[in-house]
Formats: C-alpha cells, sequence, structure tokens
C-alpha cells in the first residue's frame, strides 16, 4: 500500500475537480443539456483511454492517477463552457473563485484526513465543500432562482 501513496495524493488532488464536475454536471442536466453531459463524460473516458495508453507504460499507477486529473480538467471546462452558453451569464470571477477557494480547502482538510478509510472521507468531503461554498457565499439563493426560472421557462 505505501508504493500506491504518492497515485493516491494525485487523485486527492483530483478530488477537487470531481465536485466541480459534478456541480457543472448538475447545472447542464437543471438547464436541458443532458445529452451534452453525456457527450462530454464519453469524450473523457475516450481521452482517459488514450492518455491511459500512452503514460501508464511510462509512469505506471502515477500515469493512471494523472490522466484521471487531465481528464476530469477536459470535462469541466467543457461543461463550464456550456452553462455560460446556455444560461448566457458570465461566471463571476469572485464566485469562481471563491468556489475554487471551497475546493482547494477541501483538498488541504482532505490531504490532513488520509488516514480515513475512503468511503468516509468522501460523503466528508462532498458535504465540506458545499458548505465552505454556501459560508464563502460562493453560490447564492439568486442564482439558485435565476437557474431554476430558466428551467420552467
Amino acid at each position: 500500500f505505501v508504493r500506491s501513496a504518492p497515485a493516491f495524493r494525485i487523485l486527492k488532488f483530483s478530488s477537487l475537480f470531481v465536485y466541480l464536475a459534478i456541480g457543472s454536471g448538475i447545472l447542464l442536466i437543471v438547464v436541458g443539456k443532458q445529452k451534452a453531459n453525456m457527450w462530454f463524460y464519453l469524450l473523457g473516458a475516450s481521452l482517459n483511454i488514450m492518455l491511459n495508453l500512452i503514460l501508464i507504460p511510462r509512469l505506471g499507477f502515477i500515469g493512471a492517477a494523472v490522466s484521471n486529473v487531465i481528464t476530469m480538467l477536459l470535462i469541466i471546462s467543457l461543461t463550464f463552457y456550456c452553462v455560460s452558453k446556455k444560461v448566457k451569464i458570465s461566471l463571476e470571477t469572485t464566485k469562481f473563485r471563491k468556489a475554487i477557494i471551497a475546493g482547494l480547502a477541501t483538498l488541504l482538510i482532505l490531504f490532513y484526513l488520509k488516514d480515513l478509510n475512503l468511503f468516509i472521507s468522501v460523503p466528508i468531503g462532498i458535504l465540506l465543500y458545499i458548505a465552505l461554498v454556501i459560508f464563502l457565499k460562493g453560490i447564492d439563493m439568486e442564482d439558485i432562482i435565476s437557474l431554476v426560472k430558466r428551467k420552467i421557462q
């Protein structure tokens, strides 16, 4: 298990991207772009397979972890772009920064809780991220109401 620690550290870093991907995927569903979400994940899976074929022979399981991080970055980029086009709002940099800060804080806390069982640390990470985004006012009721109204129309 000790030899897998570097890969696990990279994968814990990618947890920030996973949280963002979950949130942006939900936003795509809210704005009626479920198929786009599916295509983004299909593209991400294809990229992941290609990167694994390239990186794993050279870097081993570290290559697989790096491949995962790159794939999640692609998925997040595509979903954020699609949401911003559909909703026709620009992402406020202050709110986006707050979401990133919440993700980094979650990552840092999870790093110190690295000895916890995965089935305990993942729910803690999700709840912690949501709580931090709300606490930092990275999302407010106006944003939620705006998304819901656009979906109803």
